[in-house]
C-alpha cells in the first residue's frame, strides 16, 4: 500500500544505509519503508543529491513529478483545441490571458525547427508572428479537420476574455511555448 514517506524520515533511512551499513531488511523493520522504496530513494539520491524530488512548480500534476524537468526551459504545444492550451498554461500555474506573448514570438521558430516531428518542423508561422494586426499565435501545419467542437470552446473562452492567442484559421493550430519555473535547490545535510 502506498503512503507518504516524509522527508525527515527518507534522511533517517538514507543515512541508516549509506552511513551506518544497514541492510534494507532492518531499515524496513524500524521505518516501515518498503525495499523497493528504498531503492527508488538511493537512486533519487544518486541522481539529484535529494532524498525528495522537488517539483518543478507547484501544483503540477503528480504524473509528471518523475519527469527530470531541471534542464527545461520552456514547455509548449500546438493544437487546434483551446482547451488544451489552456491545459498547458493551467500547468504551469497560468491562465491563457497570462501568458508572455512576446516569449512565444521570440522563441517559437527556434522551438519548430528543433522539433522531432517533421510536420511541425515545416510548419509555417503565421499572424502575429509576422506582426500581422489581429493575427493569431498560430503555425500552418496543412492539417485541414473539423473545428467545430474547438471553435466552440474558442468562443466560450473569447466571450469570458480568457484568450489572447486569437481565431483559429483552417489549416491552422495555435502555437502555445510557455517558460518553465525553474525549482529552488535544496541542501541536504546528514
Amino acid at each position: 500500500m502506498r503512503c507518504h514517506i516524509s522527508k525527515e524520515l527518507k534522511d533517517l533511512a538514507l543515512k541508516m544505509s549509506l552511513v551506518h551499513g544497514l541492510p534494507d531488511k532492518k531499515i524496513k523493520r524500524y521505518t516501515g519503508i518498503s525495499i523497493r522504496a528504498l531503492k527508488r530513494l538511493r537512486q533519487t539520491y544518486r541522481e539529484t543529491g535529494e532524498t525528495v524530488r522537488t517539483p518543478v512548480c507547484s501544483g503540477r500534476p503528480r504524473n509528471l513529478d518523475a519527469l527530470d524537468a531541471n534542464f527545461l526551459e520552456a514547455m509548449g504545444m500546438v493544437s487546434s483545441h483551446p482547451a488544451a492550451c489552456n491545459a498547458l498554461c493551467k500547468l504551469l500555474n497560468g491562465d491563457t490571458r497570462d501568458v508572455n506573448l512576446t516569449y512565444i514570438r521570440e522563441h517559437a521558430s527556434a522551438v519548430l525547427k528543433c522539433s522531432t516531428v517533421q510536420y511541425l518542423k515545416e510548419a509555417q508561422l503565421r499572424g502575429a508572428f509576422l506582426d500581422e494586426e489581429g493575427g493569431s499565435f498560430s503555425a500552418f501545419t496543412a492539417f485541414f479537420v473539423d473545428h467545430n467542437e474547438p471553435l466552440q470552446v474558442l468562443q466560450t473562452y473569447m466571450s469570458r476574455d480568457r484568450w489572447s492567442f486569437g481565431d483559429l484559421l483552417d489549416g491552422h493550430e495555435f502555437l502555445i511555448l510557455v517558460p518553465v519555473p525553474v525549482p529552488p535547490a535544496s541542501d541536504i545535510d546528514f
